[in-house]
């Protein structure tokens, strides 16, 4: 499947700091780094998000992420303190990576079937779309936002 928002996904994340700060999101805040990305996509298509749009696709993709990223992951992160199990964590994160690529082209199908319908507030307004959707206040919030913002915008 071709998916605009993985070949989005990789160039961004990619990018000094990005991945620091969407792994901070996620292991702070239980934010879905995929879904951060989504919302950053669809603002540079100058599209917005809402809450409902999101927590749709949460409950979307919420089994996919529980049953097999997050074991891959957990799994992935356990091995970094066992010897002699480098090229085994290598294809380890290689299977977690298809596993991500297998969440986000849910989200993209989801996003053609149930296309989001909020006007376009720009990527800040989208990322504090994805903190609220997923239950993290904005107080506690507001920087990491601001920083992600600052790194995966154009």
């Amino acid at each position: 499947m071709d998916n605009p928002l993985w070949h989005f996904s990789l160039r961004h994340y990619a990018r000094p700091g990005v991945e620091s700060l969407c792994l901070e999101a996620q292991d702070r805040h239980g934010v879905d780094v995929n879904i951060l990305l989504y919302a950053a996509w669809l603002a540079r298509g100058e599209r917005g998000v809402d809450r409902a749009h999101l927590q749709g696709l949460l409950l979307a993709t919420e089994g996919w992420r529980r049953d097999v990223v997050a074991p891959l992951r957990e799994l992935r992160r356990q091995w970094r303190q066992v010897p002699d199990v480098a090229a085994l964590r290598g294809q380890l994160r290689a299977l977690e990576l298809q596993a991500e690529r297998a969440q986000q082209d849910r989200i993209w199908e989801y996003s053609v079937a149930h296309p989001p319908r909020a006007a376009s507030a720009g990527l800040r307004a989208n990322l504090d779309a994805v903190f609220d959707a997923s239950g993290v206040g904005e107080t506690a919030s507001a920087a990491l936002v601001e920083a992600l913002a600052e790194a995966l915008a154009p």
